[in-house]
């Protein structure tokens, strides 16, 4: 493992483009990689099969029972490093990709509950799904909670990333999961996919969700959603809640609750924020954008790399890069020693945060380097749609705003001076909402306070509760029972894989 954090630090130091397309030609063998990987570990189920045929004859016997059995401890260490070898490689290998949620243990006030992830906007780029609850009988179990849509980080990011804050969420809100589809899925034909889009498909989404009746009898029609953006799609969630609300659409989100997220990128500026400063647009588009290979439905898109993003995460900085080769030099470690609990757990962990990761948009991917990262356009009230006109903060008025800062995110900067960092500046960017309507927090967490202790001790039950104030102020006619589905039927096909 030191030899591959020095191979990179030496690549990366020298020439980045070169060693970043050196990658992307080794990721195109990956298929080929994994064969290989795959038929080691299918020797090493013939050596364990040949092993119990030897220990099974005469011979073997005899030998044992005078004692002279001196290569059983070798044999049993091969065995065991073989083993070790081929689910490591494995691991490292497998495509972990639209990882389901586990809600085989899901209760609600201590009573199993049954979910079913039903899908309420589809479309080439973009989902939504509902977190559907139902009772023992199969009906939509009805308790006027809140409707919360969280956003996936619009980092590549698949929705496995977010399983702990949906399904604490759930206990006590109708959820709904938005997120982008994996680009190398996607026709070229379809078009790109950038800044602009995405804002468009968050008004949809609102839509969509306001209009969505989870009940089935109409009553939950009409209920306008609470928006929970997580990291990246913040900036949107704001510009889509602006250009809402310069409309009168009865569909503007309830509230914003914003969890480390890149509001104000002048505040504190993160190594993010530094290394997008520091190339150029051009540089980004000629290093990291590959076209997606031959045998993909996208084939020929140009796109941000999901393996390249998933290396960026692991190697972001010094101090990343020393952590994460701890973790996996212990991860063999316990592969070796057969400590199954800490191999599950390191899985379990690294196909939600490291491995379910897409491949993005060209288009999108350069937007929000240059509209979040390089250019602050959405903070300095300078982000211009390609339909809607400029945007206009001063126009949000009636929408709830809460954001929580995480006071040791290396991502998403906090400034202890200010009191805030990039997504608390939320309070100072919407200047039209009352005082009274917004609410600011900072925890001592990193820039995953949505996931881990920080989200199941505190920023979890800070989240709800900032829905709960924000949505007791709301009321709403239901839309007419003709336009929804009847009781018994959602009217939704259970979506049984993530697009």
């Amino acid at each position: 493992m030191i030899l591959v954090e020095n191979t990179i630090k030496q690549a990366t130091q020298k020439d980045p483009a070169a060693f970043l397309k050196l990658y992307d030609q080794i990721e195109q063998q990956a298929d080929l990689v994994r064969t290989a990987w795959n038929t080691q570990a299918n020797g090493h189920d013939m050596m364990a099969t040949g092993i119990e045929l030897l220990r099974s004859t005469p011979a073997y016997a005899t030998l044992k029972s005078m004692g002279y059995m001196p290569w059983d401890v070798f044999i049993a260490e091969g065995q065991r490093m073989n083993a070790a070898n081929a689910k490591f490689l494995r691991h490292l290998s497998h495509p972990y990709e639209n990882v389901p949620y586990d809600w085989s243990d899901f209760t609600i006030n201590r009573e199993p509950t049954d979910v079913q992830e039903l899908t309420v906007l589809d479309e080439p780029f973009f989902r939504v799904d509902h977190m559907a609850r139902r009772t023992p009988d199969g009906e939509p179990l009805n308790r006027k909670d809140p409707k919360v849509i969280v956003f996936v980080p619009a980092s590549g990011h698949g929705p496995s990333l977010l399983e702990e804050t949906v399904q604490k969420l759930a206990r006590d809100h109708e959820v709904y999961v938005a997120y982008q589809k994996n680009a190398r899925h996607i026709p070229a034909s379809l078009g790109t996919f950038g800044f602009d889009d995405m804002v468009d498909c968050f008004i949809r989404t609102n839509e969509a969700v306001t209009r969505h009746d989870p009940y089935g009898d109409g009553s939950g029609a009409g209920q306008r959603a609470n928006n929970l953006p997580v990291c990246q799609p913040g900036p949107g969630v704001l510009a889509a809640t602006a250009f809402m609300s310069q409309d009168n659409n009865p569909a503007t989100p309830q509230s914003i609750v914003a969890l480390a997220s890149p509001m104000d990128t002048s505040i504190a500026p993160q190594s993010t924020n530094e290394y997008a400063h520091a190339h150029s647009l051009d540089w980004f588009r000629n290093s990291v954008i590959f076209p997606v290979h031959s045998g993909n439905k996208g084939e020929g898109r140009k796109v941000y790399p999901g393996h390249i993003q998933r290396l960026a995460f692991l190697f972001k900085n010094p101090a990343s890069t020393k952590n994460h080769m701890e973790r996996f030099q212990q991860f063999y470690k316990d592969l070796m020693d057969g400590n199954h609990d800490a191999v599950e757990k390191k899985v379990d962990f690294d196909k939600k945060f490291f491995f379910d990761i897409m491949d993005m948009d060209e288009a999108m991917y350069l937007d929000t380097i240059r509209i979040i990262f390089k250019d602050n356009l959405i903070a300095k009230g300078e982000y211009t749609h390609k339909n809607r006109g400029k945007l206009d903060l001063a126009s949000i008025r009636n929408t709830f705003i809460h954001a929580a800062d995480g006071t040791q995110d290396d991502i998403c900067g906090y400034d202890p001076k200010l009191g805030y960092g990039q997504t608390g500046a939320l309070l100072k960017l919407t200047p039209n909402v009352p005082e009274t309507m917004k609410s600011h927090d900072s925890f001592k967490a990193g820039h995953y306070m949505f996931s881990g202790s920080a989200w199941q001790k505190q920023v979890g039950a800070w989240t709800a509760e900032r829905v709960r104030l924000s949505d007791n102020q709301q009321t709403w006619s239901p839309i007419a029972q003709e336009n929804h589905a009847p009781a018994n039927d959602t009217g939704l096909a259970p979506k049984l894989q993530r697009a």
